[in-house]
């Protein structure tokens, strides 16, 4: 019996780890998904949701303001109105070795 929930236990940590895995390469990867987590995030924020829908709204609307976008230090090129932070290089590069 005692076996039977650790496995239980075992399955929910790793189902867990692959789906937080799956969300994290899907933001980096497919820019709609972020598209799609706004409208989760807005969904989960609405009034009358439980506090752990709050949380988990409050935690993904964290994620896509700080992933960048307008106002963000990385520019955003959504808008395009933020300019890149990050200063392009339009001269030769030079590579060194050390001695």
């Amino acid at each position: 019996m005692v076996t039977v929930i650790f496995e239980v236990v075992q399955g929910v940590i790793v189902a867990i780890v692959v789906l937080t895995a799956l969300l994290m390469a899907l933001n980096k990867y497919v820019p709609a998904s972020k598209r799609l987590q706004g409208a989760l995030a807005d969904k989960l924020l609405t009034p009358g949701r439980s506090a752990p829908a709050r949380w988990l709204g409050k935690k993904l609307h964290g994620q896509l303001s700080a992933a960048g976008g307008c106002g963000s230090d990385d520019g955003c090129g959504s808008c395009k109105g933020c300019a890149p932070s990050k200063p392009t290089h339009s001269g030769p590069e030079i590579f060194r070795t050390k001695v």
